[in-house]
């Protein structure tokens, strides 16, 4: 395809050689239908001729016989397109020839070219004269205009509205001279060629030049007739401004106008397009709809006009935003569409909503008017509100309803929060009128408030508060009796559901009714209750239920109060005791009932309501008794979590039962026969829960007389026992011995598996035994062998009592090795007082002890042993004065197994009482809130002897064989400790105090109290206060003798970013522990700095310090925050100085974000009014900053800190990130955080300005010259540009990149979105380089013979690219005062003969960004331009399609994504040209019979549809963007890059019709979302 004719006029002498004209089509032409066409491609409606100096063939001869070839048939086939055509080449010939009509077009070319010098008004005048003048010149005139493309867009040109009436007038005489000279046959071959300036003008002309306009259409125009059904649209729109006030001059001339068009096109045909106007045409709607008003007064025909096209009219008009429109067009539907009319029941249901919604919609405008014309067509006709109400519900309510329910539906989603409350705002509108609004609560209240409580339980995009307004507001409005009516009969509609029985509800069923009962209950006011009547009868009520009585069809909402008062009250009395009776005697097993059912009761007892007159006392109280004894059953040591409330109602229940009910109970429980320790058990709970004194039980006994001790078992005089005690023990000296060593034995006895039966004896003997023993150790007469004896024996049976679960025996055995341990101490004391030595201990003693706590933490930790658990707590606490002077890791390890059981329990009640909120299920929970106390006693006197105690960085315990594996075989890691270190910071920190504080924080997590519990929750809140404050004991009790190691472990458990711990109790109990902040930064920084005042190898230097502190300081107040800034500037200002070492260095950035975290806060106060302190500030900080920014990299290699993803890894770990990553960490933050902020940071504008120029030298610049530019660079580059003061450290930066050729490469979505602000940024800080752009895209190319055309190309493409990029990265209209010089080099470059194909496609792609980034009243005088260019293009390709694989592919290409653009936008300009490219009526959907496509879009289809069939390019097609009817319109192209072929672009040419109707149809809008990730995407050619 040869170079593609310019726009403007060439110069005289080229024109007179260069193409031919033609004329008008023959009367008869005789084409040769027998010689077929040489090529594919035939001539279009424009030939060459309007593009003069680019001629296709080098003589005239050869074109003749171009043309004759292309003017003949093809099998016989004759279109109208082909006739046309065929006669334009006969024209053509006939004309070629005459000399006279070549000095006619080289007369008009020279008129043509006086257009270049015009510059006021007059020389429009003198141009439009001369020109005349010039058609005049013939005689007899030329029915064919030469160069008549580029007449017409003069023509349009001088129609400009910023131009005066006179050259209005003067444009419209010769407008009206040539259509006089080519006449009708003329004007219909070349409409849209003349059509394009005349179309749009009629609103802008002034009242004197209107009526020579109207007389142009008059007297060629309507000529046309059925000629004009492709252009209605336009020519609709066209007259249309002359509809707008019907007081206006020409008002009745337009209508009659437009009713000469209704008759030319048919008058089906023009309602069509008058309402599709109505859908697309905002502007045009008043005067559609004056039109209406005069024209449609009552429903058209069934066949007459497309119903559902209609209703879209109609419902854009009715969500139009100006008032007048909204009223015409309620009066149209008042007209022609009622509800009751078949042309409305006939529509299609999605239409109908679609109306519906419209026409509701309406209210929410609180215009009377408008909401009177809403009510009348819902209610009818009717005169009376009963007739009225009947119409509603036969033929309204249901479509409403169904229509406001769909969109309810809707609140919750991702939709805008205003768009989601719309339809209750309207369904509130509607409760104002009560003809429509009662019927309409009793089909909506319910499914409203439902559709509501979804929203609140899952809302992406509506405000919970919003959604919780709204609901309130439904609430109120709705009639209250209307509402509990429908409350009732869903609810009962909904347990009717789940019963198998009609009569009786399932126990799921009734359980839900009781709650929502007692719910109700407490909403009804105790003097309504009083206001109640005593004087109804059970005879009178029981005849009727509930509901019938309040929910009578006859009953009115007036009498209500009454009825309420004088049947409700009282049977609601009698019926809630009757059911809580019932549920006294019978649903024992069902908690919830039960509990539900009384506390009804409770409530009307409290209410003292008359109607109790009524109630059978002694069968209720008799019921009541029954309801105490079973109570009892939930003070069952397993059922924990109903201890308390249990409790309350037997307290309760006593109150309403008679004296001493609640005493005989217990009492026949604990005297029942058979004994049951149930009973005790009930009753100790009870104890417990009533009294808060908690007891005791404590160790202790009588024991045997000295006598045993004293006298010699060798002196009996039963020799028989002698000799027995010589066989079994030869060492005993005494009785006591003997009788010592035979109760061990005893205690020692186990059941051989061959008698298991006997096991319950053997118990009971051990138990014996140990009672015994028990006296005998008490009394201190016991030997030291012995002891030793006896305290092995002991642990190895607690330890098989404890596998075993034996209760009983454990605690004896415990009060057993007490008393044994404390004899034994007793009787070392006394030998290391009278020993020299102190340190020399039995190695018995220390195998003792480990096995000692093993065995406290075998019981501790089991789960079955929870009944004993308070007995081995006690034994701790008494043992551990004689375990403290043991090894410190028996200790630690007694800590671990508090810390693990603390948390375990913890945890567990925490998740029994979520299951049991979230269930009506009864769940088991064996722990109470006292077991988690005991534990917590134990773990603070262990904490309090380790943390007071001088510490050990030993113990025996590391000696374990190598099969142990961890503590006791029983617990990994604990004890393990690495020998001393030759670095101090590198010794072990305490590692028990971490796991300690890490249960103490999971229970103070968990414990957390809630905003507003519930009453259902009492016992979870007075179970969790308890726990709560025994641990806030601990940690204070733990933090008074060693705060810096409470504090460090804190800020392990916070850097292992545990799940089960929060950051917010963390700091919380911080708070609460250390007296102020300042306090609490001092600990920090000295465990920091090395100088916390303790042994430095107590702790390391551990990088979460710091980051807990950063942490700890943004969550501070300003006025604290103060408080602690000296403590942290003096700590970072000798950091500063310490920079040299290695240590300093790696934590350099940590150091940096605590000053910065802190110096924002400190600088929103008046603190910086010191001149010292922000002098201070600005000093240190510039110095930090440059420190970090200049070892950035350095820091990185390093390795930066970074908080543990889960809780598993050891809280002494550094989990470090790569150094690529680390470095984006900075990066990120500076970006965020720093950059930002400098100016309140630094204030000075010059320090603020060097630590840009640090930030852009050592970071933004190196990247750059790489070509390894991240996206944390382009984000801190980014925050650079928004500081003004510092526009000279980045400008040259930015402007080099943006001038790279490289620049346009591949980017992801971020990145052009941050390039976007960037060259923003660049733009607006220096308003001459977009004036200098400007001038690169136009300068001259170079008149050197060797220069590089491609590469200027090139250079002008990029140039015209960035200019494109300019224009989208800005906001709307942002270069609206560079308008006119853009239009100039755009032009410029359109005119140009010396530009290629690929500059020309870049005109196109800015084109397209300057359509969504101008409004489109700016670009009023560039649509000729446009105009002509894309006839001029199309008519082309249609004469001579571009070869495969050619340049001119990619402008065709080009120009087609602007033409596919435009028609998605649909701007009200474009809509008035759109019908010469497209068929913008319902011929697109629907073509008329005999009609062929005028379109150029559909012409070409077909050409192309032509030319296809037995080719090769069937198969290579192209990916059209889907268009969903109900999505937005979105262009069809933009996912096309490149053409190898014209036949690839058919599928578009062949639905850019259909497609933009149905996008207007739908009435969508425009997703410009997709529009504008179009255009980015092709920019940077992705």
């Amino acid at each position: 395809m040869p170079n593609l004719p310019a726009l403007n006029e060439p110069t005289p002498a080229a024109a007179g050689s260069s193409s031919l004209p033609s004329s008008p089509r023959p009367e008869s032409p005789n084409p040769d239908s027998t010689k077929p066409p040489r090529r594919r491609g035939s001539h279009g409606r424009l030939t060459k001729l309007i593009a003069p100096g680019r001629s296709r063939s080098t003589s005239n001869a050869s074109q003749i016989s171009i043309n004759q070839e292309d003017s003949g048939g093809s099998s016989g086939r004759t279109t109208p397109e082909v006739r046309r055509r065929a006669g334009k080449a006969a024209t053509t010939s006939l004309l070629a020839t005459d000399a006279k009509y070549k000095k006619f077009a080289q007369l008009v070319d020279k008129s043509l070219q006086a257009f270049e010098s015009v510059n006021e008004w007059a020389d429009f005048i003198s141009f439009l004269s001369r020109l005349l003048k010039t058609l005049h010149s013939p005689s007899p005139p030329y029915p064919e205009i030469p160069r008549k493309l580029i007449v017409s867009k003069r023509l349009a040109q001088c129609l400009n509205p910023a131009l005066p009436a006179g050259v209005h007038q003067r444009a419209l005489d010769v407008y009206a001279y040539i259509f006089s000279i080519i006449g009708v046959e003329g004007l219909k071959r070349d409409l849209l060629i003349w059509s394009s300036g005349l179309f749009p003008f009629f609103q802008y002309a002034t009242t004197s030049v209107r009526p020579i306009l109207i007389n142009i259409y008059e007297t060629y125009y309507l000529p046309l007739g059925s000629d004009l059904r492709p252009a209605t649209k336009a020519l609709i729109l066209a007259f249309l401004p002359g509809m707008e006030e019907e007081t206006g001059d020409f008002f009745d001339k337009i209508l009659s106008l437009l009713d000469k068009v209704s008759g030319a096109v048919t008058a089906s045909f023009f309602l069509k397009t008058i309402f599709l106007i109505l859908i697309s045409s905002p502007t045009s709607r008043l005067s559609a709809l004056n039109y209406l008003s005069r024209r449609l007064l009552k429903p058209p025909e069934q066949g007459d006009c497309d119903v559902g096209l209609m209703i879209r009219g109609v419902s854009a008009a009715l969500g139009d935003e100006n008032v007048l429109v909204r009223r015409n067009g309620l009066d149209l539907l008042l007209r022609i569409l009622r509800l009751d009319e078949p042309l409305f029941k006939d529509a299609d249901h999605k239409d109908q909503e679609t109306l519906m919604r419209a026409a509701s919609g309406v209210l929410l405008q609180k215009e009377l008017s408008l909401s009177r014309r809403v009510y009348t067509w819902l209610l009818g006709p009717g005169e009376g509100p009963e007739e009225q109400i009947v119409h509603f519900q036969k033929h309204g309510l249901e479509l409403l309803s169904t229509t406001l329910l769909r969109d309810m539906q809707t609140l919750g989603t991702a939709m805008d929060g205003a768009d989601a409350q719309r339809p209750f705002k309207i369904f509130l509108s509607f409760l104002d009128k009560w003809e429509v609004g009662s019927a309409l609560s009793e089909s909506l209240a319910i499914p409203a408030l439902r559709a509501i409580k979804n929203a609140t339980s899952s809302s992406t995009g509506v405000l919970p508060e919003e959604v919780i307004g709204t609901a309130l507001a439904v609430y109120e409005a709705i009639e209250p009796i209307i509402l509990w009516k429908l409350l009732y009969a869903s609810v009962r509609a909904e347990l009717d559901a789940r019963d198998s029985d009609s009569n009786t509800l399932t126990d799921d069923a009734s359980r839900e009714a009781f709650r929502l009962a007692v719910q109700m209950l407490h909403i009804i006011s105790p003097d309504t209750f009083s206001k109640a009547s005593s004087a109804a009868t059970e005879t009178e009520t029981e005849s009727t239920s509930v509901s019938d009585l309040l929910y009578s069809t006859d009953s009115r909402p007036h009498l209500a109060h009454e009825k309420i008062s004088t049947d409700i009250l009282p049977r609601i009395a009698l019926t809630s005791f009757d059911i809580c009776q019932h549920a006294l005697t019978n649903h024992w097993n069902e908690p919830e009932s039960l509990l539900d059912a009384t506390s009804i009761a409770s409530t009307l007892l409290d209410y003292e309501a008359p109607t109790l007159a009524l109630v059978d006392g002694e069968r209720w109280l008799s019921s009541l008794v029954q309801a105490l004894a079973k109570l009892f059953r939930y003070l069952r040591p397993d059922a924990a979590q109903y201890h308390i409330r249990a409790v309350e109602l037997l307290w309760e229940y006593n109150q309403m039962a008679e004296l001493h009910t609640l005493e005989n109970v217990i009492a026949r429980r604990m005297t029942a026969v058979p004994l049951n320790s149930a009973g005790f058990d009930a009753f100790g709970i009870l104890w417990r829960l009533t009294d808060s004194i908690s007891t005791l039980f404590k160790f202790g006994g009588q024991g045997l007389s000295k006598a045993c001790h004293s006298t010699e078992i060798r002196q009996s005089i039963h020799p028989t026992l002698i000799q027995r005690v010589d066989a079994a023990f030869p060492n005993a000296t005494s009785y006591l011995e003997v009788l010592v060593s035979l109760l061990i034995r005893y205690i020692n006895t186990e059941a051989s598996p061959s008698i298991r039966k006997v096991t319950c004896l053997i118990v009971r003997v051990q138990s014996s035994a140990a009672e015994l023993l028990q006296t005998i150790v008490s009394r201190g007469d016991v030997s030291q062998h012995q002891l030793v004896n006896l305290k092995i024996s002991l642990v190895a049976n607690l330890s098989s009592a404890i596998q075993q679960k034996r209760m009983t025996l454990q605690s004896k055995l415990l009060h057993l090795l007490h008393s044994a341990i404390s004899a034994s101490s007793t009787s070392k004391s006394l030998n290391h007082r009278r020993s020299p030595s102190l340190t020399e201990r039995p190695p018995l003693d220390a195998e003792f002890e480990v096995n000692v706590v093993k065995l406290i933490i075998e019981a501790v930790l089991s789960t079955g042993n929870l009944p004993v658990l308070q007995h081995w707590i006690d034994f701790v606490l008494m043992t551990l004065p004689q375990l403290s002077t043991a090894r410190n890791g028996l200790l630690q390890a007694l800590s671990e197994c508090f810390a693990q059981q603390l948390r375990y329990l913890s945890i567990h009640i925490d998740s029994v009482y979520i299951r049991s909120d979230a269930s009506v299920k009864d769940e088991k929970l064996f722990v109470t809130d006292a077991e988690v106390v005991m534990i917590l006693n134990a773990l603070e006197r262990v904490l309090v002897i380790l943390t007071s105690g001088p510490g050990v960085k030993h113990d025996d315990m590391s000696r374990q064989g190598d099969g142990e594996k961890g503590l006791l075989g029983l617990m990994s890691g604990v004890f393990t400790v690495e020998a001393p270190a030759d670095d101090p910071l590198k010794a072990e920190y305490p590692r028990y105090l971490d796991d300690a504080i890490h249960a103490l924080l999971v229970s103070w997590t968990i414990t957390k109290p809630t905003s507003s519990p519930s009453a259902a929750s009492s016992s979870k809140v007075q179970t969790y206060e308890k726990i709560r404050s025994r641990v806030n004991k601990v940690l204070e009790k733990t933090f008074k003798s060693q705060p810096l190691g409470v504090i460090t472990s804190c800020i392990h458990v916070w850097a292992t970013n545990s799940s089960e711990i929060t950051d917010s109790a963390i700091f919380d109990c911080v708070d609460v522990l250390t007296p102020s902040a300042e306090r609490l930064v001092e600990i920090v920084c000295q465990a920091v700095s090395g100088k916390s005042g303790r042994t430095s190898s107590e702790f390391r230097a551990d990088p979460a310090y710091l980051a807990f502190l950063e942490a700890y300081i943004s969550r501070l107040e300003a006025p604290i925050a103060v408080q602690v800034w000296t403590t942290l500037f003096t700590f970072s200002k000798d950091f500063i100085g310490s920079i040299g070492s290695s240590s300093a260095r790696t934590q350099l950035f940590l150091v940096f974000k605590c000053l910065t975290a802190l110096a924002l806060t400190v600088s929103k106060t008046s603190a910086l009014e010191d001149r010292r302190l922000r002098r201070d500030l600005q000093d240190t900080y510039a110095k930090i900053l440059d420190l970090v920014v200049t070892n950035s990299a350095k820091i990185s290699e390093a390795g930066l800190w970074s908080r543990m993803t889960s809780g598993t890894a050891s809280p002494g770990d550094i989990d470090k990130v790569d150094a690529e990553q680390g470095l984006e960490q900075i990066y990120d933050f500076l970006s965020v955080s720093v950059i930002p902020n400098l100016r309140a940071l630094l204030v000075d504008a010059d320090r603020v300005n060097a630590a840009c120029s640090g930030v852009m030298v050592t970071i933004v610049t190196p990247a750059f010259k790489k070509q390894q530019v991240e996206k944390s660079t382009i984000r801190l580059l980014m925050e650079i540009t928004k500081i003004p003061s510092a526009h000279k450290t980045w400008r040259a930066q930015i402007a080099d990149v943006f001038n790279d050729s490289r620049f346009f490469r591949q980017k992801s979505e971020d990145d052009i979105g941050y390039w976007k602000t960037l060259i923003c940024g660049l733009m607006d800080s220096d308003k001459e380089r977009f004036t200098d752009l400007l001038g690169k895209i136009t300068s001259a190319s170079s008149a050197n013979i060797f220069s590089n055309r491609d590469q200027e190309m090139l250079v002008k493409s990029l140039n015209l690219r960035r200019l494109s990029f300019i224009l989208l990265a800005a906001e709307n209209n942002h270069y609206l005062v560079q308008l006119p010089a853009i239009q100039e080099k755009l032009v410029e470059m359109l005119r140009s003969s010396q530009l290629s194909p690929r500059v020309h496609s870049e005109v196109y792609l800015c084109l397209r960004v300057l359509m969504i980034r101008i409004s489109p009243q700016h670009l009023t005088n560039f649509w000729p331009v446009i105009l002509t260019e894309l006839l001029r293009i199309f008519e082309l390709t249609m004469d001579d399609p571009p070869e495969d694989g050619s340049e001119e592919l990619q402008l065709v290409l080009a120009a087609c994504k602007f033409l596919d653009l435009l028609l998605v936008i649909q701007s009200e300009d474009f809509q008035v040209h759109q019908w010469m490219f497209i068929t913008d009526t319902t011929d697109a959907i629907y073509p008329a019979e005999g009609c062929s496509p005028e379109a150029l879009m559909d012409c070409l289809s077909n050409i192309l549809a032509d030319g296809q069939r037995g080719s090769d390019h069937s198969n290579d097609q192209i990916l059209l963007s889907e268009q969903n009817e109900s999505a937005p319109r979105k262009p069809s192209l933009s996912s096309v890059t490149t053409l190898n072929s014209i036949y690839q672009l058919q599928p578009f040419f062949s639905r850019a019709s259909i497609d933009t109707f149905e996008g207007v149809f739908g009435g969508m809008g425009v997703d410009w979302e997709a529009v504008e990730e179009g255009l980015s995407r092709e920019i940077f050619q992705l």
